[in-house]
């Protein structure tokens, strides 16, 4: 029964130490845990207007941005004229999704983090240690008619 009870003791200890082992190992996964994952910073100016409200990096049968991990981009949309009321980023593993069996999905949590939004552009971060490809449109009130008034409303920023 001791013999047993040590045998049991030694595999729990000796499976203990494997795991810390394999956690501690530089060898698995390299993941964020090297310099794959630093990150850069660009500036993007290259969108374009694709109605008097709305912006956009690319068409959507592409190509799409070079999104890889940690990346920021300083999207400009100052040729919006206004405050950006929305933001749609779509993301893909290819730089054109809508060709052969690509795909692409809306980007949420830290694929896409939005941030710094003004009447000039926006800052956008991939904060993950994929490699992608997005797409990103935003959109202002229209600067005419009832609707516009209606709109600015309902996003806090006057309006009757």
């Amino acid at each position: 029964m001791v013999s047993r009870l040590r045998h049991t003791a030694r595999s729990i200890v000796a499976s203990a130490a494997l795991g810390v082992l394999a956690l501690a190992s530089p060898f698995g996964t390299a993941g964020c845990f090297t310099n794959a994952c630093d990150g850069d910073f660009r500036s993007f100016s290259g969108g374009r207007l694709v109605a008097d409200d709305a912006w956009q990096t690319s068409d959507l049968a592409g190509p799409w941005l070079a999104f890889p991990a940690r990346r920021t981009y300083w999207l400009d949309t100052q040729a919006l004229g206004r405050m950006p009321t929305e933001v749609n980023v779509w993301v893909s593993t290819v730089e054109r999704p809508n060709e052969g069996t690509g795909s692409f999905t809306t980007a949420s949590g830290n694929i896409a983090l939005i941030g710094g939004v003004t009447p000039q552009g926006l800052l956008l971060t991939n904060d993950t240690c994929s490699e992608l490809f997005v797409r990103v449109v935003v959109k202002a009130a229209p600067t005419t008619g009832r609707d516009a008034g209606a709109d600015a409303a309902v996003l806090g920023e006057g309006g009757t």
